[in-house]
Order: C-alpha cells, then sequence, then structure tokens
C-alpha cells in the first residue's frame, strides 16, 4: 500500500460529488489546491492518511459491506461502486429495506448476521425517522415514544454484539432535520441516544461516528432536501452531495479496517514528512516540528504501541538522521526506540523496501509507505 500524503485526503470524495455540482465554496466541487505534506495541510491529514483513504491499492480480494439506514439508501449504491473502482477494491455492498435496523440487529438470519467474519455492518440513523408519519414532533406522546425506541435500540445493539462474534458494527449519526434542530426536546433526546451509543465498551466492537465527525472529512453545504420533494420520492431526506459524503465514510470506514487487519509494517520518509525541511539542506536546528507533523509521529507511536513495525526509509545520511532524533528529541514524538529498522541511504527506496521486507521475513504486501514526494510514490508503484 501506498499511502499519498501530497494531496487533500477529501479530494477523491471532491471528484465523486463534483459530478454536476457547481455550488460555490462546496467541498463538491474538485479543488484546485493540491496540499503538500509539511506545507498547507491541517493537522487531521495524517491520521486520515493513515486511515488508508488515499492508498493505492492493487490485488485487494472483494470486500463485503451491509448497510440499513432509517431511510432509503439506494443513492449510495453508485458512489460506492466509483470509490471501490478509484481504490482498486470491489466493494459488494447489501443495501437492506429501510427502517429495517432492528430486524437486521436481532434477525439471526439478517443480512447483518450472515456477513462475514471479515465484512462490515453499518447503520446510517436519522433518529426523526422513528417518530411515526404524521406525529407532532414535540407531541409529549412523540417523545416518549422516541425515547423508547432509543432504548430498544441501544438493547438491540448490545444483543448484537453479544451474538455477532466480533462482527463490526459502525452507527453513523446522520444530520438531521432543519425542523427537527428547531425543537430543543428532540435535539436532547438525540443527544442522550448518541452519548450512550458512544459509551459502549469497545468489547461490542461497536464504532460510533458522530454526523460532526462526517461533515469535517467531507463538508457539505446543502445537504437536506424540501420536504417536499423527500416526501414525494419516499424517504430520500439528503441531497446527492450528502449521500456521497455518507458513501465515501462508509467506504472510508472498510478500507481503513482492512489496512488495519494487513498492514504490519509501516516505512515512513523523513524530510518533508516527519518533519518540515530538508535536514541536510536547512540543519538540524531549522526543521520545523509543527501540528502535522507531530501528529504524524504521534500515529506512529500509536501503531507501534498496537503491534506494528515501525521503518524509515530515507534518502540521506543515517548519521545526519540520527542527530534529528538525538538533538531534537524534546520536540519529537516519535523514538529511535519505536524504530525497528532504518533504511537510511542513497540507494532507490523501491530496493530498501526489499531489502526491509527480507530482514523482517514479511512479504511486500504487509508493507505501507508513507512519503511526501509524488515521484517516490509514482516510482514505488511501478516498481513494486
Amino acid at each position: 500500500y501506498v499511502l499519498h500524503l501530497e494531496e487533500d485526503m477529501r479530494l477523491p470524495f471532491t471528484r465523486l460529488a463534483g459530478r454536476g455540482i457547481e455550488a460555490k465554496g462546496d467541498p463538491a466541487q474538485p479543488q484546485k489546491t493540491a496540499y503538500r505534506y509539511g506545507s498547507d495541510i491541517d493537522s487531521n491529514m495524517a491520521d486520515a492518511a493513515l486511515g488508508g483513504q488515499k492508498a493505492a491499492v492493487a490485488g485487494m480480494r472483494a470486500v463485503e459491506m451491509c448497510i440499513s439506514a432509517t431511510f432509503t439508501a439506494d443513492p449510495l449504491k453508485r458512489p460506492l461502486e466509483l470509490w471501490g473502482s478509484s481504490l482498486g477494491i470491489s466493494f459488494e455492498t447489501t443495501l437492506t429495506e429501510y427502517n429495517s435496523i432492528f430486524a437486521q440487529l436481532l434477525n439471526p438470519f439478517s443480512a447483518f448476521a450472515k456477513a462475514p467474519s471479515d465484512g462490515t455492518n453499518i447503520v446510517l440513523l436519522r433518529i426523526e425517522d422513528w417518530i411515526p408519519k404524521g406525529a407532532d414532533m414535540e407531541d409529549p406522546a412523540s417523545l416518549a415514544s422516541l425515547a423508547k425506541t432509543s432504548g430498544d435500540f441501544i438493547r438491540a445493539v448490545r444483543q448484537f454484539s453479544r451474538t455477532a462474534c466480533g462482527k463490526p458494527l459502525v452507527i453513523c449519526e446522520c444530520k438531521p432535520s432543519i425542523k427537527y434542530l428547531a425543537s430543543p426536546q428532540l435535539v436532547s433526546c438525540s443527544q442522550r441516544l448518541y452519548r450512550e451509543i458512544s459509551t459502549l465498551p469497545d468489547a461490542c466492537g461497536v464504532v460510533y461516528a458522530s454526523a460532526a465527525m462526517i461533515d469535517t472529512l467531507y463538508p457539505v453545504k446543502e445537504y437536506a432536501l424540501p420536504e417536499s420533494r423527500s416526501s414525494e420520492e419516499g424517504k430520500l431526506p439528503y441531497t446527492d452531495a450528502y449521500m456521497v459524503a455518507l458513501a465515501a465514510f462508509a467506504a472510508r470506514q472498510v478500507v481503513g479496517r482492512m489496512l488495519g487487519q494487513l498492514a504490519k509494517v509501516f516505512v515512513v520518509d523523513c524530510d518533508n514528512t516527519l518533519w518540515k525541511g530538508v535536514v541536510s539542506e536547512d540543519g538540524v536546528a531549522e526543521l520545523g516540528m509543527s501540528g502535522p507533523h507531530l501528529a504524524l509521529q504521534e500515529r506512529l507511536v500509536a501503531l507501534q504501541g498496537a503491534g506494528r513495525l515501525i521503518c524509515l526509509a530515507s534518502k540521506n545520511d543515517e548519521q545526519d538522521v540520527r542527530r534529528v532524533f538525538s538533538e531534537r528529541s524534546s520536540d519529537m514524538r516519535l523514538t529511535p526506540k519505536h524504530i525497528t529498522a532504518w533504511a537510511v541511504n542513497w540507494e532507490p527506496k523501491a530496493s530498501n523496501l526489499r531489502a526491509l521486507a527480507e530482514q523482517l521475513n514479511l512479504g511486500l504486501e504487509s508493507f505501507v509507505f508513507v512519503d511526501d514526494s509524488p515521484v517516490e510514490i509514482e516510482q514505488m508503484k511501478l516498481l513494486l
């Protein structure tokens, strides 16, 4: 896997959502600015990159996901196909009938229950869809019914986690309607439910994604269809752009989980990747240890703590790189004790990766290569 750090991680999303959408300032518009790692990137980029979403993946097997939503999820299928094509993955996607979430969680013969152990089950939840059609949202009876359904949902999630043999369940909070947001009682009910979901123990295998988290990764300004159109088209509350955002997030979860399972070795460049600047030109003291670079280092430390191997592959004099770790140790998160092997020399990086694979007795398919240089990225893809 070759992770690109030279562009904004949302670029694949913008290419999919940008078809026919021209709203100024909308992230669905293809972005013209390329963000290079070590310059104009945000602090979330390092973690997003290591989530695997901009991976150039070769030879990956088909992966299964099952999606159940409180609304019609059919518009997700085409964006997921385009994501799969972009990533070289065959997403085998099952979309259940809308509002069949309880059946999926409780029925031992449901699509969720039948999903393979390496598949991913995803719930797209818009809590207001549990209010009966035509009911007054703020009526005490509606609020009581919603609170009861929310409690039933938590119990169903717990039961599924006990019987699902470790199958992951991703629960995505989807944006509410403007009408729903205008009701403090309804908002409070939602907050209680999502707070309880977010505090489920890790052993349950539940991953909770808030609407704010999704919006941070794939912000869509115009996300809600007008109510009249929504009711005419039957449980389609969202614009095409927001459905693409949900599809992108679903793909992100599945691919990130696959890379988490398969990736064993992270091989990382140094200059303009672990730090800002080139040590042989700028000197040790002038190298930048800014937020994004430290975020990447922190993520690598976490991966090492989770049992992954961290290696360096840099075209440099090894003595210079070791000086950075020594003289700038107070500014860095990554230390020599976290690094399994150093391939710091002037040899082609593809050759160094082959040597590391032989040294560690691991196949190249378990390696992740992280670099800021498009040239190195392309050479790695070409030669390996």
